[in-house]
């Protein structure tokens, strides 16, 4: 699992100085302030990847998150017992035994877990994460073909849940940071209207007898290969998200030990983050994944808007025209081009 998890390295932006750079003050604020002077030494992808996290003003920055004590209730309220969750053993069954029946230990956990929060503690129970590899294709066990969930303590999740799933990605679609492409992990969006629209785009094509190309990429452990630090500075540049915020979800990434569940049971040894031995991923199952994916997949999308013409649609009148680049499923992608590009794409 540790190298399934390590598979990112060496990809750009995952080297020691790097690491370091993407979590300074300084950095954030020069590209926040379209100061580029300290990337004009790298790649033109990596130049155009951080100038695409611009904004048109800039972004007022967040104060740092507090759950509050109605969101944790709300939380353990609506969740289903059935949710599998904590290593520790702690169950949702037992959580909402303490809200209605012990309500005072239950303040008092949230109260220790809210000031964990405020003071980037790390409660020793929550660095444990147990991994259950799920088939992708049940009845053929295939190494390659497994999805690698991880559990993490439920405190973790519903603090994910409520900063990175509600808070961030409310203001992600208010800003104007989230590609309209995107129709992953979105409200009213459908991954039908991605495929009708692939369809539409191939009718259309062929009844215009006009040329076009469509090609159609699934990233490969797009989750497992994400970077932390990356997700944390796109957050900081693009949605003004508190360096507090941001440092702790990084330092639970890299503060995680991580076992590994089987039908035998879980597995006393434990791999661990090092700077020498770097993992990546924010971890399918820990709701701050989908929303990190969906930042970078913005990005990404802003730099291929510069780069490829894409396509273009117009009724017989030319009174309405239509223009598209691609269209996305979180990490399922459809490009397509009908015309001629006039620089290459950027992905």
């Amino acid at each position: 699992m540790k190298k399934h998890f390590g598979q990112a390295e060496g990809t750009p932006l995952t080297t020691n100085s790097w690491s370091s750079q993407l979590m300074k003050e300084e950095f954030i604020e020069n590209i926040k302030n379209e100061n580029y002077e300290n990337l004009q030494n790298e790649s033109i992808e990596i130049q155009e990847y951080f100038k695409a996290m611009a904004q048109p003003e800039r972004v007022k920055e967040m104060s740092q998150f507090e759950y509050s004590f109605e969101e944790w209730k709300n939380h353990i309220t609506k969740v289903k017992e059935k949710t599998t969750t904590s290593p520790s053993g702690r169950h949702y069954g037992h959580w909402k035994v303490l809200l209605t029946k012990v309500p005072k230990i239950f303040r008092n956990i949230y109260d220790i877990m809210n000031l964990s929060l405020r003071r980037s503690i790390l409660l020793k129970r929550w660095k444990v994460t147990v991994t259950v590899l799920i088939p992708k294709d049940p009845g053929t066990p295939k190494i390659h073909r497994l999805r690698p969930l991880h559990i993490v303590e439920p405190e973790i999740n519903a603090i994910a849940k409520a900063l990175w799933a509600r808070n961030l990605m409310k203001k992600a679609e208010r800003t104007g940071n989230m590609s309209d492409d995107q129709y992953g992990g979105r409200k009213k969006r459908q991954a039908q209207s991605a495929v009708l629209n692939k369809i539409l785009y191939y009718d259309i094509n062929r009844m215009r007898a006009q040329e076009a190309q469509y090609d159609d990429i699934d990233m490969k452990s797009n989750y497992d290969r994400e970077l932390a630090r990356l997700v944390a500075a796109e957050a900081r540049i693009k949605l003004g998200m508190h360096v507090k915020d941001a440092k702790f979800m990084v330092n639970f990434v890299e503060s995680q030990e991580f076992h590994v569940k089987t039908a035998y049971g879980v597995s006393e040894e434990k791999y661990c983050y090092s700077p020498d031995s770097k993992l990546y991923g924010l971890g399918q199952g820990i709701a701050w994944s989908g929303p990190g994916l969906l930042l970078s997949s913005d990005t990404i999308a802003k730099c291929k808007m510069k780069s490829c013409l894409g396509m273009e649609y117009k009724s017989p009148t030319t009174s309405l025209r239509v223009k598209k680049n691609q269209d996305k499923f979180v990490d399922d992608t459809g490009c397509g081009c009908n015309q001629k590009t006039i620089s290459k794409t950027i992905m």
